[in-house]
């Protein structure tokens, strides 16, 4: 079987393109074939005009015009949920479905969230998207549901995962540090909870911050004076970042709006308790109690009082990361879940193309997937 797999893919940065990247990565030999074809998105430094974009949205569509003349069992198209890029995203649809190719679209994001702020032009091409689609995946139930009702046929739910080589690295039983360290990854905006986070860490002067991540509008202005125990750092590669979390204490992460958010996977899987907004799919990925606590978005004081209690006590702090790390191996690793995406393309491509959920193929152990496969990318 071959998968085109249409997505962000480093350099660009986001949760889509470490996705990928895990699969392009780590995908099982005997399983599918993987193709990649590059969508341009967030990097690094200024974004691009408009124009900009619309050009490499063309050069996006022209590639994968070329890649379906090799006639792929399943074509998957990572969806940001972004205004224009629906756009772009609904001409790949229209393309892959005017071949032949059985199309899944996988959405990353609150889908709720996303279509409640979305113009109403965007609405029309994300709707048209939908039902465009052989299958529409979601990262949050609440995303399914929404692709349901949308289109009037069942949706999947699939979660994020983590790359397995980060789950097989022992973690250390503590840190060398006089003072403990929370630590958040993630675009630094108000959109994050980035604000809210540096008006926490004035509020627990005896706990330093370390934000990773470039910061944006007025983030950008707070971090030029930032709490005197608040240091940034601007995004770093993911090792970089593996390595920053086994060497934190807690793990901070009060954003606003989320889908299934992968910092908080990979904090799990380094063995960090967690504080984290109650938004996306955040609750479900986090065992309330016994992994970490979750407040209420823009809920600074309820950040404050759970890092507290984490502060004083560096047994609570173990126990709730060790059940995170355990929690993270038995649902999230990539082995884990990519039966079920593996599961999911050799449905779509036995159903020739309908639209209809009936003869999903049967999982296949994780014990039956030994390493990584050949992957190509344009």
């Amino acid at each position: 079987m071959t998968v085109l797999v249409i997505s962000f893919l480093p350099p660009t940065v986001g949760g889509i393109a470490t996705w990928a990247a895990v699969l392009r990565e780590r995908a099982p030999r005997d399983g599918p074939s993987f193709r990649f074809i590059q969508m341009s998105g967030a990097r690094p430094g200024k974004p691009p005009d408009w124009w900009i974009k619309w050009m490499y949205a063309v050069g996006v569509i022209t590639r994968v015009s070329v890649a379906l003349r090799d006639k792929p069992n399943v074509v998957h198209l990572n969806c940001g949920l972004s205004p224009l890029g629906l756009w772009r995203d609904l001409a790949i649809a229209r393309l892959v479905r005017l071949r032949g190719a059985p199309l899944i679209v996988h959405y990353h994001g609150s889908l709720p969230d996303v279509f409640r702020s979305l113009p109403p032009t965007s609405r029309i091409a994300l709707k048209a998207l939908i039902r465009r689609a052989n299958r529409n995946v979601g990262i949050t139930r609440e995303s399914v549901s929404l692709l349901e009702r949308l289109s009037g046929r069942p949706a999947v739910f699939l979660p994020n995962f983590v790359d397995d080589r980060w789950l097989d690295v022992s973690v250390p039983a503590s840190t060398d540090r006089s003072r403990l360290r929370a630590i958040y990854v993630g675009t630094c905006s108000s959109r994050k909870g980035a604000l809210d986070l540096l008006e926490a860490a004035r509020q627990v002067p005896a706990m330093d911050f370390l934000l990773v991540g470039d910061p944006r509008g007025d983030v950008e202005a707070a971090l030029a004076s930032p709490p005197a125990n608040v240091k940034s750092l601007p995004a770093i590669p993911r090792r970089g970042v593996m390595d920053l979390l086994r060497d934190s204490d807690v793990f901070v992460f009060p954003s606003r709006c989320e889908g299934f958010p992968n910092a908080v996977l990979e904090a799990m899987a380094a063995g960090l308790p967690v504080v984290a907004s109650r938004v996306g799919a955040v609750g479900e990925m986090l065992d309330e109690g016994r992994g970490g606590h979750l407040v209420a978005p823009g809920d600074v004081s309820g950040l404050v009082d759970a890092l507290r209690e984490l502060a004083a006590s560096r047994e609570l702090r173990m126990k709730m990361g060790a059940s995170n790390r355990r929690r993270c191996e038995a649902k999230y690793r990539f082995s884990t879940v990519f039966v079920e995406l593996r599961a999911l393309y050799e449905g779509v491509a036995a159903e020739d193309g309908g639209a209809t959920t009936a003869g999903l193929a049967k999982a296949v152990p994780a014990s039956a997937l030994p390493g990584p496969s050949r992957v190509s990318s344009s």
